[in-house]
């Protein structure tokens, strides 16, 4: 073993394990847990594309307050 390298027997915590600590998070993703792999890649498309749709709006606001400027300066 290297100096400063960690025992082989470390436990290294996963990149992707999440601690949910608020309850109503926690409820939802107990709900999600017990769906089939089917229903839960679905719902994550539909949560996918209304943050899609989100963004496009916000992206829409910020062009019609540009363009509202825009005409007020003209």
């Amino acid at each position: 073993m290297t100096r400063g390298a960690a025992p082989e027997t470390a436990q290294v915590a996963e990149p992707s394990a999440t601690y949910v600590t608020n309850p109503k998070e926690r409820a939802l993703l107990e709900l999600f847990k017990e769906l089939s792999e089917e229903d839960q890649r679905e719902i994550c498309r539909d949560a996918e594309e209304k943050k899609r749709m989100s963004d496009i709006e916000a992206q829409l606001k910020e062009v019609q307050a540009k363009l509202d400027a825009l005409k007020n300066t003209g």
